[in-house]
């Protein structure tokens, strides 16, 4: 072999290529912009406790808020359920009692319950027309009311 081949073989044997020299990067000039300093990176495990039992405790005061929140709620709709049916019953009593008076006015009830208490019918008015003396049964002196006819009788 000769000495170029040996000289490019290194100290293993193996013929290596010298790779081309790589171009440099320009270097940045020394005045850079400003830049936001980076935080440091933390350490693992400790920040993170005080951080996760924050988040845990929000979560649970949330859920017992919400929990709390919903059992008003239904104690406000049963209560409303509750006045809805008082209301109801109030409404077919108010209706039970509408009834009862007017079957208890009506004129055969009136005149069933008098006779129950003692009362006999009574006859029927008699007026006295003062132009002339006379009386008469039906109310009617001959003035001319509507609705009453002339049945003057002589006594």
């Amino acid at each position: 072999m000769s000495q170029t081949s040996e000289d490019t073989r290194g100290a293993t044997g193996t013929a290596s290529r010298k790779a081309p020299p790589r171009p440099r990067k320009p270097e940045r000039p020394a005045t850079r912009p400003a830049q936001r300093p980076r935080p440091a990176p933390a350490a693992p495990g400790a920040p993170r406790l005080p951080f996760v039992l924050l988040i845990l405790a929000l979560l649970a005061g949330a859920l017992i808020s919400l929990l709390a929140l919903r059992t008003v709620l239904t104690e406000d709709a049963f209560a409303i359920d509750m006045e809805r049916d008082r209301q109801q019953a109030l409404v077919h009593e108010e209706q039970d009692l509408r009834d009862k008076v007017e079957r208890e006015s009506a004129p055969g009830a009136i005149a069933e319950k008098a006779e129950g208490y003692g009362m006999e019918s009574g006859q029927a008015p008699e007026v006295l027309d003062l132009e002339d003396g006379k009386t008469s049964e039906s109310g009617d002196s001959g003035t001319g009311l509507p609705g009453t006819e002339n049945q003057a009788e002589p006594n």
